[in-house]
Order: C-alpha cells, then structure tokens, then sequence
C-alpha cells in the first residue's frame, strides 16, 4: 500500500505513516476474525441531525455511539455520493444535487464488494434525481437488488416509504441463502422534512432534543457574511419549528421500530452476531440555529452526523474519536475483504476496535457557495470563498457562539489550521 501526500499531511493514521498502515491490517484481520464474509447492513437517514439521535432507543447499548463524526459535505446528493466512493465530492464531480450523473458509478462501494463475493442490495434513497435521463430500469454497476427510490423496482403501494425501506430489507435478509455474504444498504427517507410520520405515530409523544443555546441566536454580527445579518426568528419561524422538530421525531419513531425488525430478521436467520451494522445520514439541518434554516453550512447541526455502529464481537461504548463519512465506503471495503474504492478515507477498524485514532482531523467542504472547513477535535476553522473566516472552540464554545476567527488569542491556532486546510482543499 503506498501512502499519499494528501494522507501524511491530512493527519489520518494519528499522523503517523505506520497507523495509517495498521489501519489497513487491523481492518482486514478484524474481517478474518468474523469469518471474511460478515454480513454488512449501512443505514442512510436523510437529513437527520445528530441530536435528534435520542430518539432512536432501538440504537441501544449493543451500538458504538460515535459522537465526532462529519459529513464530508452536508448536502444529499454530494454526500451521498461521497459515501458510496469513499472520496470527498470535489473529486466525485457531484457538488450539487443535480449533478449527481457525475459520480463514476462504475468504482463505488458496490461494485468493490461485489466483486469480493457479496450480494449486493439497495433500497429506498440512492442519488438526487435519480434516474436522470437513463430511464427507471437503470440500474447502476454492481448492485444485485435494486430498490431504489424512483426505479421502476420501488412499490411501496399503501405502506408508508419508512415501513417499505425496511420490511423488504428485512425480507432481503431472510431470502438471501445463509451461505451468501450479505451487502444491505437501506436509505429511508426520513426525516427529511416536511417529514410525514407513519400514521400509527402522529400523535404520538415523542421525547426531543432541546433546542441548543445557539437557537435563535442573540447576536450574530460575528459570524461571517450573510450569516451576520439574519434577523431574529419570527412568530412564524419559532412555530413552524414546534411543527417541524415534532413531525421529525414523529417520523422517526418509524425508523426506530424499522431498526427492531431488522434486527429481528437478522437474529432469526443467524446473521446478526457476525453482522456489522453501520447507522448514518447524509446530513443534519439548522432549525433556527443562528437564525438559520438550511442545509449545505459548515455549523455543527448540519455537518456533524450521528454515526452508530454494531461491530462483531465488540461491546457498545461511546466513542469520541474524530470520523469523517469517507471513512465508512474504506471500513466496510476492509471488513469485506475488497479493495476500497479510494484513499480519501480511512479503516475505523482501530477506533472501534480499540478506541486507537485514525485521524487527528476531518475536512469538510460544500461548493455552493463555495467554503472549506477543518474539524479537529478541538477546533473547526472555516474559509468562505468571499473572503470570511471563522474559527470556533469547539471544546470550550460546542455550539458555535463566538467565532474567534479575528481573535488575536487564537492567531497562532488560526494559522496552523489554515495551513493544514491548504494541503485538503481543492
């Protein structure tokens, strides 16, 4: 395996060329130790902040909850996309979501664990605008069961999309011969909004996340332009936002009871003690953070995503370690035995494993209107393409308050970020 430039420079590996080298063994050893063929179950929510993550209590204790995961860039198509070929989205062409017919489909995630001897299953939610101009029988390289929302395959009929995604997911898994590795990716709609919850659920109470401190924000002149001039929320606003955050967890609650029966189908057909389950989304979204409602912005609610994992043989646990979404298309390539698709992400077999870092930073990107960001552990630092800069302590300020951007206390930290978002960018 050879090491880029961009790699050593990025940090990954806990900035040594040798972790970087034993992420890639400990991941492929970790695939032994399960059997080589562990069945792989990833689960893409749409638009889901991470804090909404409460609501799903079917993500219990079993799961590794890791709470410093990004988005490789916080918008539907391009990050899905970035899932799928494990790279950040200036390389995929897909920086919006009608250019998502960019993305090489011929080189992604499927087609590699195919390749190694997988069936290969998607259902619900693939790429915005999906099937462009190829027709609803398209099928893109190397998926075996093609579901996807807006194929000529998708037939929810009468059940809510939510139940459809997951009752065929779990049929899939009972279909699928026990000797037959088993790819599953299933992509709920929910809880995009305006986020229509199954019937069964609304009105059904749900217990939420409070709202941050950052919710309506006071004084805003800090951040950079246009975000500095948002007024204040208004009656309106603050209401819809009562609606919205109620109708999210409502439609979540469908998810979670989708969890149950997935796990029931894996546990009855003897796969689930050697599965590796992955739980995700392709974004968050600001509900009135810095008077904001919005996607595609580099502020925690939109960027930051829950990531949960149920690794063979390996407890639940928090954990804190930094994870960026091109991480996931490298860790499951590994767990399956396949070549990975690129070198944008890393194996997080260590961190979960073991709780070993694999990356000291995670950059984060979005091309409309143009910015870059790097998150560390303590730090997130931003550059807007017009010329605003901002740079938040995380660890003392989590929810973005004050931007220390033009802080002289910060200048020396400032520059070493800016230096080291040099070497990512495009």
């Amino acid at each position: 395996m050879s090491i880029t430039r961009r790699e050593l420079l990025a940090g990954v590996g806990a900035a040594t060329v040798s972790a970087v080298v034993a992420n890639v063994v400990v991941g492929r050893s970790r695939a032994d130790a399960v059997g080589r063929s562990p069945t792989i179950v990833v689960i893409v929510a749409d638009d889901m902040r991470f804090d909404f993550r409460k609501v799903l209590t079917n993500l219990d204790a079993s799961w590794i909850d890791c709470t410093s995961a990004s988005i490789e860039t916080p918008l539907c198509g391009p990050a899905r996309a970035g899932l799928f070929r494990g790279t950040y989205s200036y390389r995929t062409g897909v920086t919006s979501n009608v250019t998502t017919f960019n993305m090489p489909d011929s080189d992604t995630i499927a087609t590699r664990i195919r390749g190694a001897g997988y069936r290969t299953v998607l259902i619900g939610k693939y790429l915005n605008e999906y099937p462009w101009t190829k027709g609803r029988t398209y099928v893109p390289p190397g998926w075996d069961g093609w579901y996807a929302a807006g194929s000529s395959s998708w037939k929810p009929g009468a059940l809510h999309t939510t139940d459809y995604v997951f009752g065929l997911g779990a049929s899939q898994v009972r279909a699928t011969p026990a000797t037959t590795p088993l790819f599953l990716y299933l992509g709920p709609q929910a809880p995009h909004l305006p986020a229509t919850p199954p019937a069964r659920f609304a009105s059904s109470p749900v217990m939420l996340p409070d709202k941050p401190p950052s919710f309506n924000e006071a004084d805003v002149t800090d951040k950079p332009p246009p975000d500095n001039a948002a007024p204040p929320l208004t009656q309106t606003q603050l209401a819809q936002v009562e609606v919205d955050r109620l109708n999210i967890g409502r439609s979540l609650l469908g998810v979670n009871e989708g969890l149950a029966t997935l796990v029931a189908a894996l546990a009855d057909t003897g796969r689930l003690a050697g599965a590796a389950m992955f739980f995700t989304s392709d974004n968050g979204y600001l509900l009135g953070e810095h008077r904001l409602f919005k996607k595609g912005e580099p502020y925690e609610e939109p960027s930051r995503i829950p990531f949960l994992v149920r690794w063979p043989g390996v407890a639940g646990r928090t954990e804190p370690g930094l994870i960026s979404s091109v991480d996931l298309s490298a860790t499951v390539c590994a767990l399956a035995g396949a070549a990975r698709p690129s070198t944008d992400g890393v194996d997080l077999s260590p961190l979960l494993t073991s709780g070993t870092a694999v990356r000291d930073a995670a950059y984060i990107e979005a091309a409309g209107p143009r910015w870059d960001a790097l998150r560390t552990t303590q730090h997130k630092y931003v550059e807007y393409a017009k010329g605003g800069r901002a740079l938040y302590d995380l660890a003392a300020d989590p929810y973005e308050m004050v931007n220390r951007a033009n802080d002289p206390v910060y200048a020396t930290t400032r520059a070493a970020l800016a230096a080291r978002l040099a070497t990512l960018k495009l």
